[in-house]
């Protein structure tokens, strides 16, 4: 209908423009040489260190590290989405505490994802191959939805990640 399109049309003009990823690749790249997230980075890889102390205190230290990497990890993945590539701006910007359990439920979503090669592998060894390259090419729309909706089930829905491929 006309009054569908001239409502689009007048979303688009209002929305603030989107600069194509390609003028922001130098600073995505360059954003582990920030100061705090290589000084983040250098903290943990000490921390790491202690492994050598004692194994049962660096297993546990080990574990940790992957927790706060991928903290960190979805918190930069956040940040970056809304466009907030400097490390400095963190602060200032909108942190939303949902973001702190998305490791775990990336962690889920891989979980069925394993789960649903497992059924394909079962009944068909070219089936499971075909399951897993569907799934790794599924993996970036995953982080996507995850970010973007914070939401398990939104993660795992076929028509969610295939709107966001879209």
């Amino acid at each position: 209908p006309p009054s569908a399109t001239t409502s689009r049309t007048r979303d688009t003009r209002s929305a603030p423009k989107i600069p194509p990823f390609w003028h922001r690749l130098n600073a995505f790249f360059l954003f582990p040489f920030q100061s705090r997230p290589l000084m983040y980075a250098v903290f943990l890889s000490l921390c790491s260190l202690t492994v050598m102390v004692s194994e049962l205190i660096g297993f546990f230290v080990v574990i940790g590290i992957l927790l706060a990497t991928a903290r960190y990890s979805f918190k930069v993945s956040a940040m970056a989405s809304m466009g907030v590539l400097n490390s400095s701006d963190y602060d200032s910007a909108r942190s939303d505490p949902a973001w702190t359990n998305l490791p775990w439920k990336f962690l889920g979503v891989l979980m069925v994802h394993g789960f649903v090669i497992s059924l394909l592998m079962s009944a068909s060894e070219g089936l499971g191959d075909i399951g897993r390259l569907i799934s790794s090419l599924l993996v970036p729309a995953t982080l996507m939805v995850l970010i973007q909706t914070t939401s398990f089930r939104s993660a795992i829905n076929p028509a969610e990640l295939l709107r966001a491929i879209g």
